[in-house]
């Protein structure tokens, strides 16, 4: 059995720790990491409104380096979502 209450985003694997966000599979050859850079109190809630995503080689082909191969900064998390699933959408299709 597969780790049932893990959280996903369109079928892929979404892990955050502390300020940063990992969005897909470690195992393939690409990931997205999106780091929040601003929070703003909004209602009583904490709102990401400053991030930055990345698209970062991650699996075998990575050599234990973390070098983000394209960047864009973000008004919030949805449009860092949004381009970030793109992004790692195209790179997984073309290698």
């Amino acid at each position: 059995m597969g780790n049932d209450k893990q959280l996903k985003y369109k079928g892929k694997p979404l892990v955050r720790c502390g300020e940063i966000i990992l969005y897909g599979d470690i195992n393939e050859n690409y990931i997205i990491r999106i780091i929040i850079n601003k929070v703003s109190k909004i209602s009583g809630l904490n709102i990401s409104n400053d991030v930055t995503v990345q698209l970062v080689r991650s699996g075998p082909m990575a050599h234990g380096v973390c070098k983000a191969i394209k960047t864009s900064h973000k008004p919030g998390l949805y449009e860092a979502m949004d381009l970030g699933s793109a992004w790692l959408d195209r790179a997984l299709v073309s290698g």
